[in-house]
C-alpha cells in the first residue's frame, strides 16, 4: 500500500471513530474541514508548479534539449564506433543518483540517456535540486530525458520539464544509431499523436540502429518479470506501438517506472527495464534483479554490446545485460 493510501486510510478510521465517539454533527465537522485541508494542500501544489517556470525557460539554452543534441553530435567521434548510458528513475534520491552518474561518467559516453521519474512532485524547484546537479557532475556528457509520471506536476501539463527541456520529445541521429524519445506518462500509454511520431520518425530514417525512450513499459513486457497483479504497464496503442517497432526493426526500448531491471527480446524488438538510479527497489521484481544500476550500449558496425553495471557496496559490478 502506498503512503497516500495508508494516510486516506488512517483519516477515514479516525473520521469513523468520531462520528462514532462524537456524534454525527462533530463527525460531518470534522470531515468539512479535512476536505478543507485537502484543498488547500492542493492549492499550495498548483501555485508551486507555477513557481519557478520562468527562471527554469531561462536554463533551456544550457539543459535543453537542443543543446544536449548539439553536445552528443560533437562528442561523436570519426567513424561508427561508440558507447551511451541509459539509467531511470532517481526520483530526488541524490546519495544514490551521485554514485551512478559519477560512474557513468567514467565510462565517457557519447550521450546518457534518463528513463524519466527525475524528481517526486514536477515543481520547478525539485530540477534545481535533483537534476541540474547531476548534469553538472557528468560534464562534458550531454544528458536527454524523458519525463516520467512524476514530472507532470499538480497541474498534469509537464510544465516545469518542458521549460527546461524545451520539450517532451526528441529524435536525432549518432552515426548509424537513432534515438527517439517521447512522452507516454500522459494518458499512461502512447497517444495516437506519440504514434504518429514514432512512425514518422523510425520510418524516416535509415539508420542500422534505432532506440526509443519512454518511461512506462507496456504490459505485455510487464508480465515477463513481474508475476503479481494489478499491472502497472500502459495498455493504450500497446499492441499498436509493438507492431510499429517491429516494423521499422527497432533495435532497443528502453523504459523505466517499476524500480529495478528487466530485459527480454520480443519478436525481434529488446525491451528493457531500467529504473535503477536511485528510487526505492521494487518488491515485485525478483530479488537479482532488485539493484540500482546503469547501462552501457557499445555501437559499432557489427552490432551493439550490452553491459549492465550494478552498484555494489561503494563499488560497481558489470556484465551483460
Amino acid at each position: 500500500m502506498k503512503k497516500k493510501q495508508i494516510v486516506l486510510l488512517l483519516a477515514l478510521i479516525a473520521l469513523g471513530l468520531v462520528f462514532y465517539s462524537q456524534g454525527a454533527l462533530a463527525g460531518a465537522l470534522v470531515f468539512v474541514l479535512f476536505l478543507a485541508g485537502l484543498g488547500i494542500v492542493q492549492v499550495r501544489k498548483l501555485i508551486a508548479s507555477r513557481r519557478g517556470i520562468e527562471a527554469l525557460k531561462e536554463l533551456a539554452p544550457t539543459y535543453g534539449y537542443e543543446r544536449m543534441i548539439t553536445c552528443a553530435k560533437e562528442r561523436m567521434p570519426d567513424g561508427e564506433v561508440f558507447s551511451f548510458v541509459v539509467l531511470g528513475d532517481t526520483r530526488k534520491r541524490m546519495k544514490v543518483a551521485t554514485k551512478i552518474f559519477g560512474a557513468a561518467k567514467d565510462d565517457d559516453p557519447v550521450v546518457l540517456f534518463h528513463t524519466g521519474d527525475i524528481v517526486r512532485g514536477g515543481t520547478p524547484s525539485e530540477y534545481h535540486d535533483s537534476l541540474t546537479p547531476l548534469i553538472d557532475l557528468v560534464e562534458p556528457v550531454p544528458v536527454l530525458s524523458v519525463p516520467g509520471n512524476h514530472e507532470r506536476g499538480a497541474w498534469r501539463d509537464y510544465a516545469a520539464f518542458k521549460a527546461l527541456h524545451g520539450d517532451d520529445e526528441f529524435c536525432f541521429r549518432l552515426g548509424n544509431s537513432l534515438f527517439v524519445g517521447i512522452n507516454n506518462s500522459t494518458q499512461k500509454g502512447i497517444t495516437d499523436a506519440g504514434m504518429r511520431y514514432l512512425d514518422e520518425a523510425l520510418s524516416g530514417s535509415s539508420a542500422t540502429h534505432k532506440f526509443v525512450f519512454y518511461h512506462i513499459p507496456p504490459r505485455f513486457f510487464e508480465a515477463a518479470f513481474v508475476t503479481d497483479r494489478p499491472r502497472r504497464g500502459y495498455t493504450n496503442n500497446e499492441q499498436e506501438s509493438h507492431d510499429l517497432f517491429v516494423k521499422h526493426g527497432v533495435t532497443e526500448v528502453f523504459m523505466a517506472h517499476i524500480h529495478g531491471y528487466a530485459t527480454k527480446v520480443i519478436d525481434g524488438v529488446r525491451y528493457t527495464l531500467t529504473a535503477g538510479g536511485g528510487a526505492k527497489l521494487s518488491p515485485r521484481i525478483r530479488e537479482e534483479d532488485r539493484v540500482h544500476h546503469y547501462l552501457v550500449r557499445h555501437v559499432d558496425g557489427a552490432g551493439v554490446g550490452r553491459e549492465l553495471v550494478k552498484l555494489a557496496g561503494d563499488g560497481f559490478v558489470r556484465s551483460e545485460g
